[in-house]
Formats: C-alpha cells, sequence, structure tokens
C-alpha cells in the first residue's frame, strides 16, 4: 500500500501563490531601492551593505520568487527546490537572530525602520508562507536538508577574517570586543547555530511532497498468507471405474 504526503494547500501558479510571490520581490526591490538611495547620497559604499548576511539572504529571496513566477515546476531544474529552501532557511535565519538576538521587542514594532521591517520580518514570513503552502518539483529529502548550513558557515568564518584585517565588524555577535571576548563570541555564535538547526529542521518539515516518489506503508503480516486462487492445491481426481458387462459369445 502507497500513500502521498500532505497535499498543498495552493496550486503552484494558481493567483494567490503568484500574488504572494509578486509581493516578495515588490517588498525586495522596494527595501533596496530606499537603501541604496540613503547610501548614494550620503556618498557611502554600497559593498559593506552587500556585505551583510541579511542584505544577501534578501536579495536571494527576490531571486528565488522571480524564478518562481517566471516557470512553473515543470520547467524547474530539479535542483531548484534545494536552493528554494536553502534560501527560505537563511532569510528565516536573519530574521529569527535579528529578533531574539540583535533587537529583542522588534518583531512587528512598527517604529522599525521600513527597511528592517522588510529585511528582518515581512520577507522571512512571505518566503516560509510560500514554501508550506506551495508545491515544490520533487519532495524535500530530508537527508540533504543539512547542507543548507555550508553557506551561512562559511559567511560566518569569511566575516570573522575580513573583520580582523579591516577592523569592521558586521554583528556584534562575532566581534570579541562587544561579545566579552572570543569565548563570549563562541556562547553567542552557538546559539544562533542553534537557531540555524532548528530552523533547517522546521523548513525540512514544511515543505512541500512535489511529485515526487510515493512513501510506502509496510505492514507485518497478522498471520500465514493466503495463496492466490491460481496457485491452490488442485482438487483431487474423481475415479470413473469402467465395468464391462459379462455376456456369451
Amino acid at each position: 500500500m502507497a500513500f502521498r504526503l500532505r497535499r498543498p494547500l495552493l496550486r503552484d501558479h494558481g493567483v494567490a501563490s503568484q500574488l504572494l510571490r509578486l509581493a516578495i520581490v515588490g517588498m525586495v526591490v522596494a527595501a533596496e531601492a530606499r537603501r541604496v538611495g540613503v547610501l548614494l547620497d550620503l556618498g557611502a559604499s554600497l559593498v559593506v551593505h552587500f556585505s551583510y548576511f541579511t542584505t544577501q539572504a534578501s536579495v536571494l529571496s527576490g531571486v528565488v520568487a522571480i524564478w518562481l513566477v517566471a516557470q512553473p515546476a515543470t520547467h524547474r531544474p530539479a535542483w531548484f527546490d534545494w536552493l528554494r529552501a536553502a534560501v527560505t532557511t537563511w532569510v528565516l535565519l536573519a530574521g529569527v537572530t535579528y529578533v531574539t538576538v540583535l533587537e529583542p521587542g522588534s518583531f512587528l514594532n512598527p517604529a522599525e525602520p521600513f527597511q528592517s521591517l522588510v529585511q528582518h520580518q515581512l520577507v522571512p514570513l512571505a518566503m516560509v508562507l510560500d514554501w508550506a503552502l506551495t508545491p515544490g518539483r520533487t519532495r524535500t529529502r530530508r537527508r540533504r536538508a543539512w547542507t543548507w548550513l555550508i553557506y551561512p558557515a562559511i559567511y560566518a568564518v569569511v566575516a570573522v577574517i575580513v573583520a580582523q584585517q579591516i577592523g569592521a565588524w558586521l554583528y556584534p555577535f562575532l566581534n570579541p570586543v562587544a561579545a566579552d571576548g572570543w569565548l563570549g563570541v563562541a556562547v553567542q555564535t552557538t546559539g544562533v547555530l542553534g537557531i540555524l538547526m532548528g530552523l533547517v529542521v522546521l523548513v525540512a518539515l514544511l515543505g512541500p511532497p512535489g511529485s515526487g516518489p510515493t512513501t510506502r506503508l509496510r505492514t507485518r503480516d497478522a498471520g500465514p498468507a493466503v495463496p492466490p486462487e491460481d496457485q491452490a492445491a488442485p482438487a483431487q481426481p474423481v475415479e470413473a471405474g469402467v465395468h464391462a458387462g459379462s455376456g456369451s459369445a
């Protein structure tokens, strides 16, 4: 007996899912345009802005959303669902870390700056909603979900190395001065890693089944197997005696 995982609540290229994805694109473009405009007016470099993990995850979310709008599931490459889930995990990491570690109490706070509200809260919420409600092409492979950890881990290592060279720290929990030494960095980074691992599990569990292989349900035999009809024991033949009558020649 075989059964498929839960059905998605929205069609991949339905009106509701497309509007949600267009909203993601619109929010990312609006937030980036506003922030870049301010930086250009101030004569500031854009390198630092695009060095933030949050900015990178937000821009990647916009790219994924554009791809989802432009191509139906049957035309996307097989690896696209992996990328979609990974980007969803990364943008959620940026959002959850911001509202729990960097700026506690900022969740859905109307006083939060527009760009921060969009990148740290609205886009992550929209991405995980899209991931949970709309189907992918293939079923989520949970054993490969841990590869979503690679990019954040590499980013953290590179950020620390570069910051030590130029003296500019992008995140306080990576800064030994702000975190009261390298032990403080280790403790806070471990906390962020715990958040990331929890998000990996969450995104893997919420992942849409798509049209991948079915999951088979195996049951133990409750009793002896019953042979099919064509393998049943043959019936005993009926002997037909031919009796010859006696007579004179």
